[in-house]
């Protein structure tokens, strides 16, 4: 008895439960040890809640853009272009492998890790003020399935298939065991479908692409520059 209520102790703190004797519900998936921060955290401990809003900072890179489409086949995209999207978890920087809620609120994953859910947060939404849903992620995975870089598909070719269950319910099902595929889903963007179904995802793009994140471009010189502001609404 004193194990059994250890054990349940120990799943409590790390925000951890069993759904039933075939899968674990979790707000966190750690491939290591038990993840620093528990359900209901309010900010990582490096993290300064209070810090003053505002002000600029200016970062070189080297190189050239002509895209702001990370994910296009070809063509050269702006640095940073990927930091439009937020993604369903996010990792911390003071642990290894641990991921935390961003776009998802909760994951559901089999103990023998063939499936897992990603149940979104309601309050997610896209810089237009529509929500996030499952089919966005549906849509998202099956895009870069299809449109996307080839070392997207070589690496999922182990998922058999991705269902919405229902609007804030994802599945992503796969062929065989692999956790560290399921962790790896968790950090996957999320692209708003109703703005990239009728755009090619392959090519570049000029264009200022709808993202998620809380941050957008506000101003470029295509190939020289590109100001990114925060927003105030995110």
């Amino acid at each position: 008895m004193k194990k059994i209520i250890i054990t349940l102790i120990i799943f409590a703190m790390a925000g951890i439960c069993l759904a039933d004797e075939n899968s674990i519900i979790s707000s966190n998936f750690s491939l290591r040890d038990t993840p620093k921060y528990g359900k209901g955290f309010t900010h990582f401990d490096y993290v300064n809640p209070n810090a003053p809003k505002g002000g600029s900072v200016t970062l070189s890179t080297t190189g050239t853009f002509d895209s702001f489409n990370r994910y296009a086949q070809r063509g050269d995209s702006a640095q940073g272009s990927e930091q439009l999207y937020d993604t369903l978890m996010t990792a911390s920087d003071d642990e290894i492998d641990v991921l935390y809620p961003l776009i998802a609120r909760q994951i559901e994953y089999s103990k023998d890790h063939t499936w897992i859910i990603f149940t979104i947060n309601k309050k997610a939404k896209f810089q237009d003020g529509k929500s996030i849903t499952a089919q966005d992620v549906v849509f998202t995975f099956n895009k870069f399935m299809t449109q996307g870089v080839p070392q997207f598909k070589s690496y999922y070719k182990n998922v058999a298939h991705v269902e919405a269950l229902d609007s804030h319910k994802v599945k992503f099902t796969l062929k065989k065991s692999q956790l560290d595929l399921l962790h790896s889903l968790a950090s996957l963007a999320v692209l708003p479908k109703h703005y990239w179904e009728t755009r090619d995802f392959s090519e570049p793009t000029t264009q200022i692409p709808l993202g998620s994140s809380g941050f957008t471009i506000d101003s470029f010189k295509m190939g020289q520059y590109v100001v990114v502001k925060r927003l105030k609404d995110y």
